[in-house]
């Protein structure tokens, strides 16, 4: 169904139940926005896309509302300029900046930042408070994020990817009101294989590509250039940023029917090994390192000679594949792969051309009923998005977990993509032998463990 509503005195049709923030957006009307994500939607924690909102025609008073958290409806007038809105997101702006660094000079995000541009677009230039400024420690999170906790406004964009859309589970917030902090427990390397994404999720530099850090350049000052992941069967789509001639660093090309929004690391940082000290930046001839020109003469011969062959590899690109065939020719060139496999990968490309299957995409892929697959690191979003898909989770690796715990968490109460978090709570009860009270008590529901078999003197089990 759609709705009929009003946006800055424009009618358009939108559909109905939609979000205010993305139906503005799609409709070319910039609302400012820190916390909302297309891949990971709305949870209103910033509270600046504060909106004007008018029921209908007879309402002539209005209310502020976020427009992320707000739904569709038709009749709404929304008014994202109005003098009211506008003042309330000049106030979320200024407390945002209490606490946070004026290092825009030294800042990776410096001509990229987000909340550089709303400040800009808030006209705050002036910190009208005088306390201290908040400050925190950072962390070492290994060898390809930066951490600067000290430029974060709280927008859970981190933790919402890392938790719920990749699936880690070593990320997370600690602390509350002003001190809350963005980490892990501990120092140590972020386990999820996704971890890069940071860097582009969040809008103000508390993560950033560490290689991209130690070797910068500007935003502005670096040439980007398209280009398709060569590093699995996907082809996601990338790009890459240059400067002087050398690749400085990977960014994520968004593509709807493929890779949408993210890159795996090997897809964000496979590509940097051209500008690694031991790739060949030379012709070789025998072992000895030889001139361009003469490499270029050799090869042009033995071309010609009919003695030169092509040796391919399955980790090389399709397209740098198939320029060495075409080069050799069919007969001279070897894929790198046995012929039993070779003969495989023939038939598979024969059935797909000629048959009505085809390769499922990835956006496939998150709403199939059932997948199988020993992917550890699958998204959690995308595990529970099919219908009855966190049942399934429960029923196969759930149910089998909370067989084998003695100790009971509150995770059979508990349903939706957060029972993972529950069972792994009850597991890490058992195994540390935790016992009541002293038992720790779980981050998000805040129960307590209790041993299987311990009772009180009415025979109830003690709580």
């Amino acid at each position: 169904m759609t709705a009929r509503i009003h946006i800055d005195g424009r009618a358009v049709e939108v559909p109905e139940g939609r979000d205010l923030l993305s139906t503005c957006l799609d409709q070319g009307v910039a609302v400012p926005h820190f916390c909302w994500h297309r891949a990971m939607g709305s949870i209103g924690a910033c509270r600046l896309c504060a909106i004007k909102v008018h029921d209908g025609p007879d309402d002539t008073r209005g209310r502020i509302e976020m427009a992320c958290m707000t739904p569709v409806a038709d009749g709404q007038r929304v008014e994202v300029a109005d003098p009211e809105a506008a003042a309330f997101r000049a106030h979320v702006i200024e407390w945002l900046m209490v606490n946070h660094p004026h290092d825009c000079a030294v800042c990776e995000e410096g001509g990229a930042c987000q909340l550089q541009d709303m400040t800009i677009a808030a006209g705050h230039h002036l910190r009208r408070a005088d306390a201290a400024k908040r400050t925190h420690r950072n962390q070492d999170l290994g060898p390809l994020l930066t951490h600067e906790m000290n430029r974060c406004i709280a927008c859970y964009r981190c933790t919402r990817f890392y938790r719920g859309y990749a699936g880690g589970r070593d990320l997370d917030v600690f602390g509350a009101h002003d001190r809350v902090y963005f980490g892990r427990a501990t120092d140590g390397v972020l386990e999820s294989p996704f971890a890069g994404n940071l860097a582009e999720v969040c809008p103000t530099g508390v993560f950033n590509d560490k290689g991209w850090s130690k070797d910068y350049a500007r935003p502005w000052d670096m040439t980007e250039t398209p280009s398709i992941c060569p590093h699995c069967a996907v082809g996601c789509n990338i790009g890459l940023s240059a400067r002087a001639g050398r690749l400085r660093r990977v960014v994520n090309r968004r593509h709807d029917a493929i890779n949408g929004d993210f890159l795996c690391d090997r897809g964000r940082y496979g590509p940097l090994f051209v500008e690694a000290p031991t790739a060949l930046t030379t012709a070789r001839h025998r072992g000895e390192t030889i001139a361009v020109s003469p490499a270029l003469d050799a090869t042009s011969a033995a071309l010609a000679a009919g003695h030169a062959i092509g040796i391919g590899s399955p980790r090389a690109s399709l397209e740098a594949n198939y320029a060495l065939r075409r080069l050799v020719g069919p007969a001279r060139f070897f894929a790198g792969i046995a012929d039993s496999e070779a003969q495989l990968v023939q038939r598979m490309a024969s059935l797909l051309a000629a048959g009505p299957a085809r390769v499922a995409s990835l956006a496939d892929i998150e709403h199939a009923d059932a997948r199988r697959g020993p992917d550890r690191y699958r998204p959690a979003r995308r595990a529970v998005a099919a219908p009855g898909g966190a049942r399934r989770r429960t029923r196969s690796r759930g149910a089998k977990r909370r067989a084998d715990v003695s100790g009971q968490c509150c995770a059979g109460r508990r349903r939706g993509p957060q029972i993972a978090d529950h069972i792994g709570h009850a597991a890490a009860g058992r195994a540390r032998r935790y016992r009541h009270p002293a038992a720790a008590p779980h981050p998000r529901c805040h129960c307590r463990l209790r041993p299987a078999g311990r009772r009180g003197a009415a025979g109830r089990p003690v709580r």
